[in-house]
């Protein structure tokens, strides 16, 4: 019987070598597709041998030892027609596996470069920048911070020199742990300081050597060393004894230091200051704050407005949804100049006015005029209740608080003012030097927040000093 006009168009596509058994199925060719070489070969010596068959007249029932003879010269044909096709097949796939081989030991060397930048860059960088404030500020880790980097620089080196050897069965753990130490860092680090780092690096490489590894050359040879039972446990024991001595050493450091100056605060000495005390106001401009008073800001600065307000509020509202911390009450700021628009040269700098009013109920808070009257054992208890409630919630929002310098009370312009000022330090950026004055108002208070960084002293101090002589509250309830 002759062929059909669909079984030459058949015999035509699966009797050519360069069609490719991979590729999507045309049209009712599909079922051959998805099948595997010998399917192919069976269906191709099927065709053919009909196809000469019915050429040279013969039938395949009374003819039948011509049709095996037949048979067997189509199989001896198929196996030559695609031997260069399955040589070149073969060649390919070891290249795809040589180079699914050399992405997977990429991964142990990125890992390796992390880990010794995590244990050896902290120790050098601050000799080769010695002076520089910036660099200094950035490598100001704490000790607990020191430890984990340490920790995780130890075991990026570990795995990451194993992976990079010979691939074997327990290359794919390693990859493994690449992935999930170098994801959650990399989210830690996204979530607490809203950055990204080199971390993420390591940790799409991992996805792409894992995916890979189904390509690899995997040794049969037993790996040299094996991490198993109670040596994981040591390991893990061993990194949470290190992390413990270095949030253990933070702690001694810190307390010491908070308690030290507190205790250099005068508490019972009153600090005045007077409007009458600005020796030259051509510096700055006055502002009337609406319902609160007046005030006069440094002509080099400006009320926080425009974008860099709106990026602000919307980190402000993130600050707090994401740690229930809440502001409420009225706000004005003012910032060095050239923040609204954004200007590069005015980041490099920072200071902070700010003005709040906290509204509440008719004798909720002593009137205005009130003088502010405690002892050294209350005005103690304040503060120290005041900075254990700080110390303790600051460090979810990435803020630590450096010094503690207490609270006093601080007169100006005749009206007394509860003073709290401490020094901060959100993530590596460099301290701050904070302090908040709080006037009582019958049904509300107001409280005028200085702020700037520690390095900047001699650039701001006397500038706020004369901010704080300026405030004068009209507002009397």
């Amino acid at each position: 019987m002759a062929l059909t006009d669909k079984e030459r168009q058949e015999l035509e596509y699966l009797d050519n070598p360069e069609v490719d058994l991979s590729a999507p199925p045309v049209g009712l060719l599909g079922f051959m597709i998805s099948g595997s070489k010998n399917k192919r070969k069976e269906r191709v010596v099927n065709l053919r041998t009909k196809l000469r068959m019915s050429e040279a007249g013969l039938d395949e029932n009374k003819n039948w030892r011509e049709y095996y003879n037949i048979r067997g010269e189509e199989e001896k044909r198929f196996d030559e027609r695609f031997a260069e096709i399955d040589y070149k097949n073969n060649i390919d796939k070891e290249v795809r596996n040589g180079k699914a081989n050399k992405r997977i030991k990429e991964v142990g060397i990125i890992a390796q470069v992390l880990g010794w930048a995590k244990i050896v860059l902290p120790f050098i960088l601050p000799f080769v920048f010695y002076g520089d404030k910036v660099v200094q500020t950035f490598l100001s880790y704490s000790y607990a911070d020191l430890a984990l980097n340490m920790c995780v620089g130890i075991l990026f080196v570990i795995f990451g020199k194993r992976i990079s050897k010979d691939i074997n069965e327990s290359t794919k753990t390693y990859l493994w742990i690449m992935l999930i130490s170098s994801g959650v860092l990399w989210i830690t680090n996204l979530l607490y300081t809203q950055k990204s780092s080199l971390i993420l690096i390591l940790f799409i490489y991992s996805i792409y050597a894992l995916a890979k590894f189904k390509s690899a050359i995997v040794s049969e040879t037993e790996p040299v060393y094996k991490i198993v039972g109670w040596k994981w446990l040591l390991v893990i024991l061993s990194f949470f004894l290190i992390i413990f001595v270095g949030s253990y050493i933070d702690s001694q450091n810190i307390q010491p230091d908070l308690q030290t100056n507190q205790n250099n605060e005068s508490l019972s000495q009153k600090v005045n200051y007077n409007i009458t005390d600005i020796t030259d106001k051509s510096y700055f401009s006055e502002y009337e704050i609406l319902d609160v008073g007046s005030i006069l800001i440094p002509k080099d600065m400006e009320v926080q407005a425009g974008v860099y307000k709106e990026i602000n509020d919307k980190y402000r509202k993130e600050f707090m949804d994401k740690f229930d911390y809440e502001i409420s009450g009225e706000q004005i700021v003012f910032q060095q100049k050239g923040l609204n628009s954004l200007n590069k040269d005015s980041f490099g700098t920072y200071v902070r006015v700010m003005i709040e009013t906290e509204q509440g109920k008719i004798g909720d808070y002593d009137k205005l005029m009130t003088k502010l009257e405690l002892s050294d054992q209350e005005m103690s208890e304040v503060s120290e209740t005041l900075k254990t409630e700080m110390v303790k919630n600051t460090p979810k929002s990435g803020i630590k608080i450096l010094e503690w310098h207490g609270v006093s009370i601080v007169t100006v312009n005749g009206v007394d003012s509860l003073k709290t000022s401490y020094t901060r330090q959100i993530d590596n950026n460099p301290p701050v030097l904070v302090s908040m004055y709080t006037f009582f108002n019958n049904d509300r208070y107001h409280r005028l927040t200085l702020s700037y960084r520690v390095s900047e002293s001699e650039q701001y101090k006397n500038k706020l000093e004369n901010v704080l002589r300026s405030f004068v509250i009209t507002n009397i309830r």
